[in-house]
């Protein structure tokens, strides 16, 4: 693993800002002022719930809200029930919970609509067909500008690689996804400009080229790319670190607007985390705050949210959302 000692690139300028993942599901998993100020994040990433917006919450912290079956405490209709179910859960459920939302937190900077709603796993399946993820996208982006024009419209991140499905939904309906204002992607395994594809033994980043994937996604969307999740769960935390610089440097020097690294703390996700167990700064969360030049300023926001956990997993990662 000695490829890491060569340091990454001085870092590059661009406008984009960086963020982190929080588990809002619990109290001891959200950052303490002391460890804000340290990592110094521009956006926060998380499920709406009323941990989420705590008394002491920064303003100057931007918040990307995820909104799935589990924030309208459904179930995932599933990938085998026809057009007609998807749509009375979309008419019924998702979107007048959207709507909630926004009436008691219209604060929120962007909305997340599903998350990995082209990945299928045995234990994590929240695989959305591309017609009926076109027609909720379509529906929630509608209600969501009806509300709020101000609020971002993301597509849920994309996590399985297969390109052909944002195709797939955007042939479904063109209309509705012009409505949106970027699409959120999740590159996990992907390597930074060629560092550790081969070579570096378990730590071997297998699932393509970050800038090529990054480049792809946005010329099919024709739409900017945020990447709404990325990070390794690599016990060697001057590998973590190292990863994270290169990846950060490369998304940066692409301009995406919105990057967030999940996650935050490793009691989330061992090993995943920009701080340890004991809340500790992690080299990762040396270099994550090396990219975030605001200050934090703190005054209180109280937002009433409300939703339950979940446990999700994947191929690359597995974490509370």
């Amino acid at each position: 693993l000695n490829q890491y000692a060569n340091k990454a690139p001085v870092y590059a300028t661009g406008d984009t800002e960086f963020g982190m993942q929080i588990d809002t599901h619990y109290t001891d998993k959200i950052p303490q002022l002391t460890q804000l100020r340290q990592l110094k994040p521009t956006w926060i990433r998380g499920d709406y719930n009323h941990v989420t917006f705590g008394p002491n919450w920064p303003t100057s912290v931007k918040s990307i809200v995820l909104v799935n079956n589990e924030t309208t405490n459904s179930h995932n209709p599933g990938q085998n029930e026809p057009f007609p179910t998807w749509k009375t859960y979309v008419d019924t459920v998702y979107v007048p919970k959207l709507e909630q939302i926004l009436q008691e937190s219209p604060s929120i900077v962007a909305v997340e609509v599903w998350n990995e709603e082209d990945l299928c796993h045995p234990n994590f399946c929240p695989y959305v067909p591309p017609q009926e993820y076109a027609y909720l996208l379509d529906q929630a982006a509608t209600a969501i500008k009806a509300m709020s024009s101000g609020t971002k419209v993301i597509m849920g991140g994309l996590a399985a690689g297969q390109i052909q499905y944002l195709q797939h939904v955007i042939q479904a309906d063109l209309t509705g996804f012009s409505k949106i204002d970027a699409v959120g992607l999740h590159p996990y395994g992907s390597s930074p400009d060629g560092w550790c594809a081969s070579g570096c033994g378990g730590n071997n980043l297998t699932t393509g080229d970050l800038a090529s994937k990054i480049t792809d996604y946005r010329t099919t969307a024709g739409k900017p790319v945020w990447v709404t999740e990325i990070g390794t769960g690599c016990g060697d935390q001057a590998w973590q670190a190292e990863y994270l610089t290169r990846s950060f440097t490369v998304l940066q020097r692409l301009q995406v607007p919105v990057v967030i690294w999940y996650a935050w703390i490793d009691t989330m996700n061992p090993d995943f985390g920009l701080m340890d167990g004991q809340g500790e700064i992690k080299p990762s969360g040396n270099a994550f705050s090396r990219f975030n030049h605001q200050p934090i300023s703190f005054r209180p926001l109280k937002i009433k949210t409300s939703k339950k956990s979940h446990r999700k997993k994947g191929l690359v990662k597995s974490h509370h959302a």
